[in-house]
């Protein structure tokens, strides 16, 4: 792809942006994890956020991606980090490891990359429809799935990041897909039922400290250390 073709990709993905229904989801971690990275970099402490997509979480943060785009800063597979045994202070991991095939070499790289007493930071989807087919989506984890498939660190904390009205939103915008065979018409209802339940999302809000979200929820997350 010449630069000509490589500008008008990232044009048409910005379109994109501009007009396709808010996101389905409402993060309660999304505040605190630009906080936590902030004070981090702060430190001058080194963070990479691989499977990061075409969005710079906070300044200063690595973003590491399989495609090509102004807000990556390396292009590469997290099987294979380019990054010195022991030298990241901190990784951030979200909505990735669904999309691998296997996560075990993905996890080992990141303790290979990890300094001794290094964080990470997951979130993993629990209850969300199949998405991104093209890169694969293989597997949802409960919150206890998260805590064993990263049972080699010491668990610093772990708890649900997206509410169950989310898991609604995202199920309603998905459900009428179910009855085409185009992947245009699918693009269409998308768009049109995306718009109207993305606002289903912000019940989550009133219900964040409900005793049993473990049961109904859109996605986990986990922080945990290197030991």
């Amino acid at each position: 792809m010449n630069d000509f073709d490589f500008g008008k990709a990232i044009l048409k993905n910005r379109l994109i942006q501009l007009i396709k229904p808010p996101s389905p989801s409402y993060n309660y971690r999304s505040q605190k994890v630009r906080k936590w990275a902030n004070e981090l970099v702060a430190k001058h402490a080194k963070v990479a956020n691989i499977g990061s997509g075409a969005k710079r979480l906070v300044p200063g943060v690595i973003n590491i991606d399989l495609f090509a785009d102004p807000q990556i800063d390396i292009v590469g597979n997290a099987t294979i980090m380019p990054f010195r045994t022991a030298s990241l202070d901190a990784i951030l991991c979200c909505a990735l490891l669904e999309h691998v095939q296997d996560p075990a070499p993905v996890i080992g790289e990141c303790i290979r990359c990890l300094k001794p007493g290094g964080l990470i930071y997951v979130e993993l989807p629990f209850l969300q429809p199949l998405h991104m087919v093209e890169l694969g989506d293989y597997r949802r984890f409960s919150k206890s799935g998260l805590e064993k498939l990263f049972s080699d660190f010491n668990l610093i904390e772990s708890g649900i990041c997206i509410g169950p009205f989310s898991v609604l939103s995202w199920y309603f915008r998905k459900f009428p897909t179910i009855f085409s065979h185009c992947k245009y018409a699918n693009y269409f209802l998308e768009f049109i039922f995306g718009w109207l339940t993305f606002w289903i999302k912000y019940f989550d809000i009133f219900v964040k400290s409900a005793k049993n979200l473990d049961i109904v929820n859109g996605g986990v997350y986990l922080l945990g250390q290197k030991k």
